[in-house]
């Protein structure tokens, strides 16, 4: 799709151009946060990142797992994550924050109601000369729903997802995030709108030491770092050398300018089965190829410390 809107030309191309910028964009937030214990990180690399992001709202999305006895139980502990972290982090504790949907999609034809799907597409609404870049860290459900609802958006709406893997891995491209809600997915691949796709293959690269975790974690003066460290010894415990911290890599292509290397690729579907389906189609996504962890680390770190000076003023 090729879409202009005042001076900013809506293609794959100059999308990737963007992100390599330093130009300040429009973002909005689709979070699991209480998934596991990356999305945390995510969220308070984005809060730090004023410079290089302004950061519109955070949605809270449903998700199923050994930390949830059902979609919307994940996602009110989601929403509950996403407040705490907000007010521990002391920035923009003002920022809207939305509650997903409570259930999957039931197939790719039918929204699932909610205030996360109703308010992105009044938000993207607002912003028709640019575009809304929307991290989604989780199942794809609320930003399908919000395409089902208002298939114009797509005109603006960039979705940087974190989900789904590479072409060459084979023809089960199956992946938590994509596995969650295959319908939404479905949607999102089907929806017109450009996709920078950001699969597991490359995100696993987003690794660091435990012992460097801790040291910063244990160093920092910033709240929310006291409470970060309380949760990752709760969850990794004493023997783990460290852990992939992947949704950084949501947060890192939307505020780390030139950390990412993309490429062009036509858009395929998406089959029932996880698989990719090759379409002639006009429309081009971005593919993740590498990515650059530790200038997101430093990034991230650097901005931690920031904050800490400017608060304690």
């Amino acid at each position: 799709m090729i879409l202009k809107r005042g001076v900013f030309l809506f293609t794959a191309d100059s999308i990737k151009k963007d992100l390599a910028s330093s130009r300040r964009k429009k973002v909005i937030l689709d979070s699991d946060a209480f998934n596991e214990i990356d999305d945390q990180y995510a969220i308070v690399h984005l809060l730090t990142s004023p410079g290089q992001c302004d950061l519109l709202g955070i949605c809270a999305t449903p998700y199923l797992n050994d930390r949830s006895v059902s979609a919307a139980d994940g996602e009110r502990k989601s929403y509950d994550e996403i407040v705490k972290l907000l007010s521990l982090t002391c920035e923009n504790t003002e920022l809207p924050v939305l509650h997903g949907s409570a259930n999957f999609l039931s197939d790719r034809y039918t929204p699932e109601p909610s205030e996360a799907a109703d308010w992105m597409i009044q938000t993207v609404k607002k912003y028709p000369e640019e575009p809304v870049y929307i991290v989604a860290l989780g199942a794809i459900t609320n930003v399908a729903s919000a395409f089902l609802k208002a298939p114009e958006i797509r005109e603006n709406t960039v979705v940087i997802w974190l989900g789904a893997n590479l072409p060459e891995v084979g023809k089960n491209i199956d992946e938590f995030n994509l596995r969650e809600d295959i319908s939404a997915g479905q949607v999102l691949f089907d929806s017109g709108a450009v996709i920078v796709l950001l699969p597991m293959a490359v995100t696993a690269n987003v690794y660091i030491a435990q012992t460097e975790m801790k040291d910063f974690l244990q160093r920092s003066s910033l709240p929310v770092c006291s409470y970060l460290h309380e949760e990752w010894c709760g969850y990794m415990g004493e023997e783990a050398h460290g852990k992939v911290i992947w949704d950084l890599a949501g947060s890192g292509a939307a505020a780390v300018p030139g950390c990412c290397r993309f490429e062009i690729l036509p858009t395929p579907a998406l089959g029932d089965d996880s698989e990719y389906v090759r379409r002639e189609t006009e429309n081009q996504m971005l593919m993740l190829r590498e990515i650059d962890a530790p200038r997101i680390f430093s990034d991230l770190f650097g901005k931690m410390e920031q904050a800490v000076r400017r608060y304690s003023k």
